[in-house]
């Protein structure tokens, strides 16, 4: 029988899959980081795909068949957008970096309920915040990472940035450009 979900969701990233199809990964209160496949989404005609863009905030369902991994979205509806300062290239840049930083501290499978409010909290400020400032997305970035078990030597901390850091602990590179360094 399948199994059904709705939740609220944060989209984190989206890859083209196919001719219309998208493979969506949403980070979900309950179920931490999942993986989804929003068919026909990327048809001119679809309702859902603007709704679907990362950073945005939504409320979603799926249905997957036993306990695959393969999940199927169904519904979504659109909440908020994360990301509302237009004419600043260098906000859109850290939140892009933000994004991808909060995708690989992201556990699969586990509920993250208190990482996944605070990942939001980020990204809100990154995106919208007027008083704008990268030592306090450093400083919430490695909160983040604490959060997740994700510890770095204070030495190393004060000199780095939140990307450095997180790559030495993580032992891989996030993709970001250079200039991404939040």
């Amino acid at each position: 029988m399948p199994l059904r979900s709705t939740t609220p969701a944060l989209v984190l990233r989206t890859r083209n899959y196919g001719e219309k199809d998208r493979w969506i990964t949403l980070l979900t209160p309950e179920d931490g980081r999942i993986d989804v496949l929003a068919k026909g989404v990327r048809s001119l005609t679809s309702k859902r795909r603007s709704a679907l863009q990362a950073g945005n905030l939504i409320r979603c369902s799926w249905t997957s068949k036993g306990q695959s991994d393969f999940h199927i979205l169904t519904e979504t509806t659109y909440e908020e957008s994360l990301f509302q300062i237009t004419g600043s290239l260098d906000r859109v840049r850290d939140f892009t970096a933000v994004l991808e930083i909060v995708h690989y501290l992201a556990l699969e499978a586990f509920e993250q309920e208190e990482y996944s409010a605070s990942a939001i909290q980020v990204l809100r400020y990154v995106g919208q915040a007027t008083d704008y400032n990268r030592a306090v997305v450093r400083k919430l970035l490695l909160q983040l990472a604490e959060m997740q078990g994700v510890v770095a030597e204070h030495q190393q901390r004060d000199q780095m940035s939140a990307s450095d850091v997180l790559e030495s602990v993580l032992g891989r590179k996030i993709r970001s450009f250079a200039y991404l360094r939040v």
